[in-house]
């Protein structure tokens, strides 16, 4: 599944014959990375999968699901019923929920060690390096500028993708890929809320204390594994997508 997000993950979705795996990339990451890097990612995302730690597979977080249900239907502070739940459920939730960060943080270290013993450990860090390098280039470059014009428009901004597109090949530049992490943590804090790591941590859990010197992409993997045409329509669908919530936004 091709989504928006600069980003990939593997996920299950549950049905009739049990829990189906789904693989999900964004077209920002591919259009950022070269074919090496986009085989890491994935890589890494297979690891998770081999060691049943996607997303939805974790009893810990259907344990937490199922008190946000109850919160919903019966939400604290506003039914007696939901107080009353909260009072006796919430310190209990509170600890299944920082047991779940831990233990997405640990899959994500375990995720990137098998991923480079099956593969290569560079290949591991220049893909985590580069994910973390493009991010910061899409925050400075395209979402911070696009959330600004969007909190002063009368009218919807041009939408985000093709302005990705435009920007993509800045991370070609060995340079700036590493002046950009250099910069003290782009993306770095240790957030005990996020559930992953702090890339510096990750790295380090490869046998990489200091950062490597990584090759930059060659190209994108954008106009080496999808048509044109495909492309195209997708790009078309995503801003179409993001234009109708902007719209819908401006319009309240």
């Amino acid at each position: 599944m091709i989504n928006e997000d600069y980003n990939a993950g593997i996920a299950e979705t549950r049905g009739f014959k049990g829990r189906k795996p789904v693989l999900f990339i964004g077209l920002p990451l591919l259009a950022l990375f070269d074919e090496r890097a986009v085989k890491a990612v994935l890589a890494h995302e297979l690891a998770h999968f081999q060691y049943k730690d996607t997303n939805g597979s974790l009893k810990l977080m259907d344990l937490e699901m199922s008190f946000d249900a109850i919160f919903d239907y019966a939400p604290p502070g506003r039914t007696v019923s939901g107080s009353v739940l909260y009072w006796a459920l919430g310190p209990i939730a509170k600890a299944f929920h920082k047991e779940e960060m831990r233990l997405s943080r640990a899959a994500e270290i375990k995720a990137d060690r098998l991923s480079a013993e099956l593969g290569d450990a560079y290949e591991t860090a220049r893909s985590l390096m580069l994910l973390v390098a493009g991010g910061q280039l899409l925050k400075d470059r395209v979402y911070d500028p696009l959330n600004r014009e969007v909190r002063g428009a009368m009218s919807v901004p041009k939408p985000p993708m093709m302005r990705i597109l435009k920007e993509a090949h800045r991370l070609q530049n060995a340079a700036f890929v590493q002046k950009t992490l250099l910069v003290p943590d782009p993306d770095g804090s240790d957030d005990s809320e996020s559930t992953h790591p702090n890339w510096r941590k990750r790295l380090a859990a490869l046998g990489y204390e200091e950062l490597p010197l990584i090759d930059p992409p060659i190209g994108s993997a954008l106009d080496r594994t999808l048509s044109r045409a495909f492309t195209a329509e997708k790009i078309a669908e995503l801003d179409t997508k993001w234009t109708s919530m902007v719209a819908d936004y401006l319009d309240r």
